[in-house]
């Protein structure tokens, strides 16, 4: 069949760069294109924003641009760098261009910046810390747990909420878990997931979190500091085993 419709994209203003009657960004084997909605993002400072694009360009690599409209439209542009993506960038790519490219219907997420109501992201608000994300990488970066993958987990998180109407739990957070899990190549080990938190005068929770990750017989922790809801930095140890848990 011919991969055009016969009729004008309802959106078609928002894909200058394609013909009004285009399916799919004229790419049917790859996209699905239900009615032309993509990511949207909102925020109160433009600072978020651009920390928001320069985080995802990275995450892919160099390789896209990221862009955000006036009405928060988030696109992608291939920036014809040479040379080949790494493992952990296509996998964000592959993610990340879901969301963004045609047929999903809208996704709306919320930008913030050292938020003391948002811990890396809510499910509930759909906001997502630009600032505790980075923080994550604050100490280098580490073998099994990433800034990319934090934030591929919050954007997708919040697809299957809004798009796929899941519940939190065994729903959008796992979805969240699995797409994190195709950016690092490490498997989370949620049944040793521990943390304290206490309550923080100054507003949110103080403590840390701490993290099971699997990748074949390698095994990390990696350790998560927090003061007033804020990410402060991030660590990763190999732990003990005893029995079959590591600790």
């Amino acid at each position: 069949q011919i991969g055009r419709y016969f009729v004008q994209d309802r959106f078609s203003e928002k894909y200058n760069d394609f013909t009004p009657y285009h399916y799919g960004a004229n790419n049917p084997i790859r996209f699905i294109d239900v009615n032309g909605d993509s990511l949207i993002v909102t925020y109160d400072n433009a600072s978020a924003r651009d920390k928001f694009i320069v985080q995802n360009q990275n995450y892919m690599g160099g390789f896209y641009n990221v862009k955000v409209g006036d009405d928060g439209l988030v696109t992608l542009e291939a920036t014809g760098k040479e040379g080949k993506m790494t493992d952990e960038q296509q996998a964000y790519y592959d993610q990340f261009s879901s969301v963004t490219s045609f047929g999903i219907g809208a996704v709306k997420v919320g930008l913030v910046e050292s938020s003391k109501e948002v811990m890396g992201g809510s499910y509930e608000t759909g906001q997502i810390d630009v600032d505790d994300i980075a923080n994550i990488e604050k100490n280098g970066k580490m073998e099994s747990f990433s800034s990319a993958a934090a934030m591929i987990h919050e954007v997708i998180e919040q697809k299957a909420k809004q798009i796929d109407k899941l519940p939190y739990l065994l729903g959008a957070h796992q979805a969240g878990i699995n797409a994190k899990d195709k950016v690092t190549g490490w498997s989370r080990r949620m049944f040793e997931d521990a943390g304290t938190y206490v309550g923080s005068p100054a507003g949110g929770v103080t403590g840390g979190v701490e993290f099971t990750y699997q990748k074949g017989a390698e095994v990390r922790k990696v350790t998560l500091s927090v003061m007033n809801s804020n990410i402060q930095n991030a660590s990763e140890r190999k732990p003990i085993k005893i029995g079959s848990r590591y600790y």
